[in-house]
């Protein structure tokens, strides 16, 4: 996971990421709401808490309130509008508008198609999902 996501950092002028969210935080954000996020989740928080990857692409969305985007919090308040199952953490979105959910169960990445409000496509786990995003990258280079 951490070569993925370092690899992912060597492209900084094509992204958009903020600064890494603490120990603290992170502790805090899970007991505030009552969730046990997947550790590889908790891998890239500690990389950078939220951002935009290879702009404009898919945006992460971090824990800190004090970003200038929207949060964990403020965007799972969607589930309200939204048939994504309670054990979906929205984690992302698509420059599309699709949804980029991580399962607290066993960590599967599902993305959430918006217009059809359904699972459209699912990986194992992040670093799954990050390396299809990264293999696409070196593609178009």
């Amino acid at each position: 996971m951490d070569r993925i996501l370092d690899e992912i950092r060597r492209y900084s002028e094509e992204n958009e990421l903020n600064d890494p969210a603490t120990d603290d935080l992170i502790k805090e954000y899970q007991e505030r709401n009552g969730v046990t996020l997947p550790l590889q989740f908790i891998e890239l928080l500690k990389k950078f808490d939220g951002g935009e990857l290879f702009v404009p692409g898919t945006q992460i969305y971090g824990i800190s309130s004090d970003n200038n985007s929207k949060n964990l919090t403020e965007i799972n308040k969607l589930h309200n509008i939204f048939s994504i199952p309670d054990s979906l953490l929205i984690i992302g979105k698509e420059n599309f508008g699709d949804f980029i959910c991580v399962d607290t169960n066993n960590g599967c990445v599902i993305q959430w198609d918006h217009e059809n409000d359904t699972e459209f496509c699912c990986w194992n786990s992040i670093k799954e999902w990050l390396s299809e995003i990264l293999s696409i990258k070196q593609m178009e280079a």
